[in-house]
């Protein structure tokens, strides 16, 4: 990454080697993916390929495809290349990271935050004074989005 200061250009990459720049961490983090190894070394012994041949028709290196089995992670173009050798989709070798569990509490607030949002507001409607009209018109719109979310999270789980 090269930077123009005071008629001069300087590459702070090459100069501050450890210094990670955050649009590099994003990059990073889209970078890597989470991989189906197991359904990969499936379907690479179903077709008797080594781990040589695979990588030389899927144009990855050794070392990717090794990696990729192993850790099971990898690039979204690498999880592409192995998807369109083995005439598969992306979404196969995907796997669906677990949830965390959840607290009681935190299930209890998710589940019932439209009826505690309207108490919020009622309670700050009742004793406010009546000055704050704008802050109370902020809070009706807060309900407001609260509803239209809880209305489609219905209709989600009626599907």
């Amino acid at each position: 990454m090269a930077y123009y200061w005071r008629g001069k250009t300087a590459d702070i990459s090459l100069k501050l080697p450890h210094i990670v720049l955050p649009n590099q961490i994003e990059r990073r983090l889209e970078m890597e993916m989470q991989v189906n190894a197991t359904l990969l070394k499936q379907e690479r012994s179903k077709r008797a390929w080594s781990q040589e041949h695979l990588a030389q028709v899927s144009g990855l290196g050794l070392r990717t495809v090794q990696r990729i089995e192993s850790a099971g992670t990898a690039s979204n173009e690498s999880i592409a290349s192995l998807a369109t050798v083995f005439e598969m989709t992306v979404a196969d070798f995907m796997v669906e990271s677990p949830r965390p569990p959840q607290s009681p509490e935190t299930r209890f607030f998710q589940k019932n935050r439209l009826w505690i949002t309207l108490a919020i507001v009622g309670v700050a409607q009742l004793v406010s004074p009546p000055q704050l009209t704008v802050a109370l018109a902020c809070l009706w719109v807060w309900v407001a989005f609260e509803l239209s979310s809880y209305s489609t999270s219905i209709t989600r789980s009626s599907r």
